[in-house]
């Protein structure tokens, strides 16, 4: 695991920090980053399968 204490409540990368802002709530977090990942990953199939 990370060993940065200062990343310790952050359980994102580093390089999305200015995605995820640190007020939000890790629930909101999870849901946004499933979001993501699934029109990402279904965005790709369509496109790929077009």
């Amino acid at each position: 695991m990370d060993q940065n204490p200062q990343r310790q409540d952050k359980p994102w990368p580093a390089f999305l920090d200015f995605i995820f802002s640190a007020n939000m709530t890790a629930g909101t977090i999870r849901m946004v980053a499933t979001i993501a990942v699934f029109v990402a990953v279904f965005g790709t199939l369509f496109w790929l399968l077009d």
